[in-house]
């Protein structure tokens, strides 16, 4: 969510990044920029350039903040639409690549016909080594728990493009399982990373997005994809029930072999889905890579594909942790 010149405009002024001048934003600009800002709408587009500037973003200053901000709103909000979304998207890029961006947590408070915004900088642990001007630390010779990145556990990740709710905490996460959480109103930090009460441990790969029903967080962990990580590569799915911060395992999938004949790879899956008896996995042979990246950094050299295997549907039961898979007609990746 790239913020809007006129936003831009107020944060380079003299009166600095927190002057109270409102600026006349349109409901429908800002979402509108959300959307575009997602990050494959880029990768798929077509475009072969992948520095922001070249596109047209502007990079946000690192020190600029929003709170409650009143936006003019063209048409009418229902007065019963009453609640916040949250839309988190780069903002500032150290090395001129989009998907390196630092992330920006955006708020939209809707109250009673009302809209009003807020932003703050995800200050995890690459947003801080950029403002301090430090390296990344190298990744660790192997993981600290069988089949997890080779990574401390207590890494903070750039991590603001899916959000859920946690234990009363907003998660943001982003392609692995280390979650930040950060105050509901103020969009400060509370964890950096969030920590949960088992023993699954972290870092892992992970779909992008998680799904949430009836209070209930469903979601899957890949396992011993990349080297050094120990482990079987497999899919671990787990739900996180209302009020509890543990992830309760459904199932364990080792060995994919649907998803990748010869190998057993877990596939790659950007989002899935969640019914009130299914979690739904949509298996394209994509694997993840046997590099292993800093945090904060992207490097999509060493992904795998095998075209020769097809797409499926997995449904994993979530109340016996029994998969039913159905081969899909062409081969299809869901983003």
């Amino acid at each position: 969510q790239q913020l809007p010149p006129q936003i831009l405009a107020a944060a380079s002024s003299p009166k600095g990044p927190r002057s109270k001048m409102a600026p006349r934003l349109s409901l429908l600009v800002a979402l509108a920029a959300g959307a575009r800002a997602h990050e494959h709408f880029l990768l798929l587009g077509g475009n072969d350039e992948p520095n922001p500037a070249v596109l047209g973003y502007i990079p946000v200053p690192l020190d600029s903040s929003y709170s409650d901000v009143r936006l003019d709103v063209e048409g009418k909000v229902p007065s019963y639409l009453n609640g916040t979304l949250y839309r988190g998207a780069p903002g500032h890029w150290p090395d001129g690549w989009w998907l390196d961006g630092l992330i920006t947590l955006n708020a939209f408070r809707f109250s009673q016909g009302s809209v009003s915004y807020s932003m703050q900088w995800s200050k995890d642990e690459a947003y801080n080594r950029t403002v301090a001007g430090t390296a990344p630390n190298p990744p660790a010779p192997m993981g600290p728990v069988p089949g997890a990145i080779p990574h401390p556990a207590n890494g903070s990740w750039p991590t603001g493009v899916a959000f859920r709710q946690v234990q009363g905490q907003i998660l943001g996460s982003t392609g692995v399982s280390n979650a930040n959480s950060f105050h509901a109103a103020t969009l400060q930090p509370l964890e950096m990373p969030f920590v949960y009460s088992d023993d699954l441990g972290a870092p892992f790969l992970a779909p992008t997005h998680e799904q949430t029903i009836d209070g209930h967080v469903v979601h899957h962990l890949v396992t011993g994809m990349q080297k050094g990580s120990g482990g079987v590569p497999s899919y671990v799915v787990y739900t996180i029930r209302p009020g509890s911060r543990a992830r309760d395992v459904v199932a364990k999938i080792e060995h994919p072999k649907e998803s990748s004949p010869f190998e057993g790879y877990p596939s790659f899956q950007h989002m899935p889905l969640l019914t009130s008896e299914y979690y739904v996995m949509l298996e394209a042979p994509c694997y993840y890579p046997e590099t292993v990246t800093s945090v904060g950094e992207v490097d999509w050299k060493g992904w795998r594909s095998n075209p020769l295997a097809g797409g499926h549907v997995r449904l994993v039961s979530r109340a016996t942790g029994e998969s039913i898979v159905y081969p899909v007609k062409s081969t299809v990746f869901a983003i």
